[in-house]
């Protein structure tokens, strides 16, 4: 559900913007295979968690979804801003460097409207009592970075070349792969920091 929550809006918002731009869109195929599977599914959703006593709800806790900005991401977390930053960074690198040449991959733009989309959800809304904390909104957001990632590695390979593969890189080009590289390793300790691993090996993070 936390996908078809940034998808549905997402995919709304593209087909618009191509039939706009006097691309062809095939409005029958899209009510039916994204518009009206994608409500029903989340009505149905809505009603389970929102609406009837399901067995996760704390004894007298009723769950509900506010308009409460950075309520949830700041529960538990500092440095908001820079983490997003950091989150975002070869993403928004790759976009820098090859402007222009991105209108050849509509799968990039459709990525990054489910991560505007995801990352609104997370950023704007929360649980109260004691859903807070559990920010469950934050699957939205990293659904579409993790897509926004893919796309942008497609188009990094695609316009700038691969390491080592005999064509020469432009200094930006190897910028966003230093970057890459850096972001996974970050990934890398975080979920490492997170599962305890590190802390086993004596490791104070």
């Amino acid at each position: 559900p936390n996908y078809t929550l940034a998808l549905l809006p997402a995919a709304t918002c593209y087909a618009v913007v191509r039939w706009k731009t006097g691309k062809i869109i095939t409005w029958k195929y899209f009510i039916w295979s994204v518009f009206l599977p994608s409500l029903l599914m989340l009505g149905w959703q809505y009603y389970f968690t929102y609406t009837t006593q399901s067995s996760y709800l704390q004894a007298g806790e009723s769950s509900s979804i506010l308009f409460a900005p950075f309520a949830a991401v700041s529960s538990n977390s500092n440095f908001i801003g820079v983490k997003f930053l950091c989150s975002i960074i070869f993403p928004l690198f790759v976009t820098i460097t090859f402007g222009k040449r991105l209108k050849r991959y509509p799968e990039y733009f459709l990525a990054l409207l489910i991560f505007i989309w995801g990352s609104l959800y997370f950023y704007l809304l929360a649980e109260p009592g004691v859903y807070l904390t559990q920010q469950r909104f934050l699957w939205s957001a990293s659904i579409g970075l993790f897509l926004w990632f893919l796309t942008s590695m497609r188009v990094l390979i695609s316009e700038g070349g691969i390491p080592f593969m005999g064509r020469p890189l432009s200094r930006s080009v190897q910028f966003c792969y230093a970057i890459f590289i850096v972001s996974v390793a970050c990934g890398i300790v975080k979920y490492c920091v997170d599962a305890g691993w590190l802390s086993r090996l004596g490791v104070g993070l």
